[in-house]
């Protein structure tokens, strides 16, 4: 059997398999299906904008929404925006990154806090833990200083 049902395990909380790690308290992802257009990117590209304190990878999906992932750490910057939306933050970036590229209404939105998390074993008997039931990180690889 393969346990891949998520970071809140079922599979492997009834295995009695420790999960340790925690969250980086100052990180927090926020993504988007959202169309843009005038955006000065090539479609066929993964976008990667990478800053002092932030990143934004924007990739086109089929159709006429582009995937926009955005991880901010800085501090400052968020205790100074106070109650902004995910969609104007969102805005902000993409316009730091191409001032005429326009978003749309978001299709889907999500937000979430990266996690660094292992499971002290993969393997239990005949059941195996797969994806985030086994470990969990930042999609992109980046992670707080």
């Amino acid at each position: 059997m393969i346990g891949a049902d998520g970071v809140r395990s079922r599979v492997r909380d009834c295995l009695g398999i420790a999960y340790e790690g925690d969250d980086y308290q100052e990180n927090v992802l926020q993504m988007m299906d959202v169309s843009i257009t005038n955006f000065s990117a090539a479609d066929d590209w993964i976008q990667y904008f990478i800053g002092q304190d932030k990143f934004v990878l924007v990739t086109k999906l089929p159709g006429a929404n582009y995937r926009v992932l955005i991880s901010d750490q800085g501090k400052a910057e968020r205790s100074s925006l106070g109650d902004e939306t995910r969609e104007a933050s969102t805005r902000r970036y993409i316009s730091a990154v191409d001032s005429e590229a326009v978003l749309g209404e978001p299709r889907w939105a999500t937000k979430w806090r990266i996690r660094k998390r292992l499971t002290s074993s993969y393997r239990k008997g005949g059941v195996f833990l797969a994806g985030d039931a086994a470990h969990c990180h930042s999609p992109s690889g980046w992670k707080a200083a």
